[in-house]
């Protein structure tokens, strides 16, 4: 479950890439609060396209550069964390869109989190 890069968010398999650098996280939550982010993330299918701009402006170190209402795939994961009581940076949830992968692997929800088999 996440936004990708030419179909937007959706709910793939797990092997549905090949990927060339992939981190995994179990992030410490409470059931119920998986069951929210679950929800949360599914009412986003098919409605959310993936933001290509935002990437345009981690190129160019830009973070002013996206379009609200779209996502890239740290944003999607950032939004669904902090929307249920996980934070994931000292910021303001409206700047989600600033949140880059790297910062993802840095954040203090996901340390020491990582599952077996990351590639990168």
């Amino acid at each position: 479950l996440g936004a990708h890069a030419g179909i937007g968010v959706q709910e793939l398999p797990a092997n549905w890439a090949t990927p060339v650098r992939d981190y995994r996280y179990a992030a410490p939550c409470t059931d119920a609060q998986l069951a929210a982010m679950l929800a949360w993330g599914r009412s986003k299918v098919g409605v959310v396209d993936y933001d290509y701009s935002d990437i345009f402006g981690i190129l160019i170190h830009d973070r002013k550069i996206y379009h609200s209402g779209e996502m890239d795939c740290s944003e999607f994961v950032t939004v669904m964390l902090e929307l249920n009581g996980l934070e994931v940076m000292n910021c303001k949830p409206e700047f989600a869109y600033m949140i880059t992968p790297r910062d993802l692997h840095l954040s203090k929800v996901l340390r020491g989190h990582l599952l077996p088999g990351a590639i990168g």
